[in-house]
């Protein structure tokens, strides 16, 4: 099994492949296009949040006892957002769901046919534990993939959108002040996810040999014994396993590396808009209600970016 190597496959983005993968969705077509407008409806309703709270600033805590009617209004928009998304969100899990057992189902329905097609010399160069690996994991994570990452790209990019809007509609110097820092975190995103890609990629392709040694260990026990291979099957496997570890490790420490830079330029980015926004707010430029939309927007506004940008690393790793 060590004399066998899995194939390695292009690192770019290939939405040729991917739209061929889609095509086991097919049948979900009609939930996928649900869930994507109830990301957007989602997404919305999380941008609106902001806005409502700046309203509730400017408006209805200088008013102090004499809220009335305005305040109960304000409870009624709130709580009918609150509950709108709460079924939102219901209904996207549930139809989420069911496209990822659905579409798992698929692939490996129509991988074991074909495994039933293949010539016996497929079987005779390719390793059992490779085979169940693709079976197995690997089909449980392309179905993930389609019935969660990419409908969570749909909800970064909605927010994204709406977020963006809301902002340079708001006060449009300082949404582009705070928009400055997406260059620099999309760099060292495509920097970081790169490498741990690469990293990630290892770990599956260590993780296939092991399987396989698992498989191999479990059914030639008694040719093991036979031939008193025990210690040298057993430093086979440690090399395996040093080599999945090492490749972990690598990767894990790339992520701890990466994340604290995306928060610390998110941070950045905060620390501006409550400094130049502070000042507006003492000259009269603007509203406290437009600096605390403006600080909430900042703070949730990079998650999307890191988010896409995991997703797409996902993409390419699934």
């Amino acid at each position: 099994m060590q004399g066998w190597d899995e194939k390695d496959y292009a690192e770019h983005f290939d939405a040729s492949l991917w739209r061929r993968l889609l095509r086991y969705a097919k049948p979900y077509r009609k939930h996928l296009i649900a869930i994507t407008v109830l990301m957007g409806l989602n997404a919305l309703i999380d941008a609106v949040f902001p806005l409502l709270t700046r309203y509730a600033i400017d408006h209805l805590i200088p008013q102090g006892s004499a809220l009335g009617p305005a305040f109960a209004r304000f409870v009624a928009v709130f709580a009918a957002l609150v509950a709108v998304q709460t079924a939102v969100i219901y209904a996207f899990l549930r139809l989420s769901g069911i496209v990822e057992i659905g579409v798992c189902y698929l692939i490996r329905k129509l991988g074991f046919e074909r495994l039933q097609e293949l010539p016996f010399a497929y079987y005779d160069r390719t390793p059992v534990g490779y085979i169940m690996t693709r079976m197995t994991s690997d089909a449980q994570r392309l179905a993930d993939t389609i019935g969660w990452s990419l409908l969570d790209l749909c909800w970064g990019a909605f927010y994204l959108l709406f977020s963006g809007a809301a902002m340079f509609s708001i006060h449009w110097k300082l949404a582009l002040a705070v928009m400055c820092v997406l260059p620099p975190l999309a760099v060292i995103s495509w920097y970081f996810q790169k490498r741990i890609l690469k990293s990630y990629r290892e770990v599956r392709k260590a993780n296939s040999q092991i399987t396989g040694a698992f498989n191999e260990g479990i059914m030639g026990a008694k040719t093991t014994k036979t031939l008193v291979r025990e210690e040298a099957n057993c430093e086979e496997f440690n090399v395996l396993a040093r080599k999945m570890k090492t490749s972990s490790v690598r990767a894990a420490t790339l992520s701890a590396i990466y994340l604290p830079i995306v928060i610390s330029l998110s941070t950045l980015a905060t620390a501006y808009a409550l400094w130049k926004g502070g000042y507006d707010v003492f000259t009269g430029t603007i509203t406290l209600g437009t600096i605390s939309v403006f600080i909430s927007y900042t703070i949730s506004f990079f998650e999307p970016v890191h988010q896409i940008a995991r997703i797409f690393a996902g993409l390419q790793s699934s």
